[in-house]
């Protein structure tokens, strides 16, 4: 019986080492020996990438005013205007409940910094595939020195995003404690087949805006849409890579 213990509890232990390894892959393995499911992962559910699942109905916030709650690996609470709330471990609900009690249908949202170089490798991946080290454009995309912070936010219905692009320069922010709120400086937008893209370029310190240090220790996203508020965080000791803080 004793024996048999120990044994899940070896079983245990190895699963639990194992999925942390898988966790931190990029830490492990050269991107070209990224499997599809870790390109995958790195664009949506990494340090660099979240997803927020947002309430397609009115939250009880009122209209206008919208939440997401947050998917990450380790089950960690997220943030969104009126329909969840970050606590210590995972969200609680604020409302965003439909008739009778029954829970909203959500869409998923996704964020993440296309100007950090792991998702710009897992990018160059799925576009030049075995020529994602070697290619000429794919080293120009690597190579590139960014300029900007981009921000890119997929999978949102054409209808909370409106026409008025401008607007989200100042609907749209990244909030430091201790500094002003960073606005986008530019703001592009790519119509997917039933949704929209949105790019957010928010500028570094050459630029008239600020450069982000590890020091700064987390970034809150805010974006206010005409029918949604989306907010989530990144907590920027996890963005270091290879010994650089990318964002």
């Amino acid at each position: 019986m004793k024996w048999n213990k120990a044994l899940c509890g070896l079983a245990l232990g190895l699963w639990v080492a194992s999925a942390l390894l898988a966790a931190d892959f990029w830490k492990e393995k050269e991107f070209t020996q990224w499997t599809e499911k870790e390109v995958r992962k790195m664009l949506t559910s990494s340090p660099w990438a979240r997803t927020v699942e947002v309430p397609l109905g009115i939250p009880s916030g009122g209209p206008g005013e919208g939440g997401g709650r947050m998917r990450t690996p380790g089950g960690g609470g997220g943030m969104g205007g009126g329909g969840f709330e970050e606590g210590a471990g995972a969200p609680r609900s604020m409302g965003g409940e439909g008739v009778a009690g029954q829970p909203l249908p959500t869409v998923s949202v996704q964020l993440r910094w296309v100007s950090a170089l792991p998702v710009k490798q897992a990018i160059a991946r799925i576009r030049f595939g075995e020529e994602a080290a070697t290619g000429a454009e794919a080293r120009q995309l690597l190579e590139r020195e960014e300029t900007y912070y981009l921000l890119a936010v997929t999978g949102l219905p054409g209808r909370w995003v409106g026409q008025d692009l401008e607007a989200l320069k100042e609907r749209a922010e990244l909030r430091i404690k201790g500094r002003e709120a960073l606005h986008p400086v530019q703001v592009q937008a790519r119509r997917a087949e039933r949704t929209v893209e949105v790019y957010l370029a928010f500028p570094k310190g050459a630029n008239g805006g600020y450069d982000i240090k590890p020091e700064d220790k987390e970034i809150d996203v805010v974006i206010r849409l005409p029918e949604r508020t989306i907010r989530t965080k990144f907590k920027l000791a996890d963005m270091v890579y290879r010994g650089k803080l990318e964002i």
